[in-house]
């Protein structure tokens, strides 16, 4: 989910607050996100990227990951790996 804002942040907290959640922060440096948007012409949203990067971070999280300097192997290894700990 993207959270967007504070409320947002506190409606995911109040809805899934019940279980085991591990919250995952994805980021990656702009120019990386610009170059996969223009490398996927078929994306409906062009320009989103540089739209989202100017919003402020929201939200705790308990993993940040760049997806810019990791391979997506990686980051699910990391992602498991944060989920095995006590």
């Amino acid at each position: 989910a993207i959270v967007h804002d504070d409320e947002d942040w506190r409606d995911w907290c109040e809805a899934v607050g019940h279980l085991g959640v591990l919250w995952v922060r994805l980021s990656a440096p702009l120019a990386t996100l610009e170059a996969r948007e223009n490398a996927d012409r078929t994306r409906a949203l062009q320009g989103l990227a540089r739209g989202m990067s100017g919003r402020k971070a929201v939200a705790r999280s308990d993993l940040e990951v760049d997806t810019g300097s990791a391979t997506a192997e990686e980051i699910a290894r990391r992602i498991v790996g944060s989920m095995q700990r006590p």
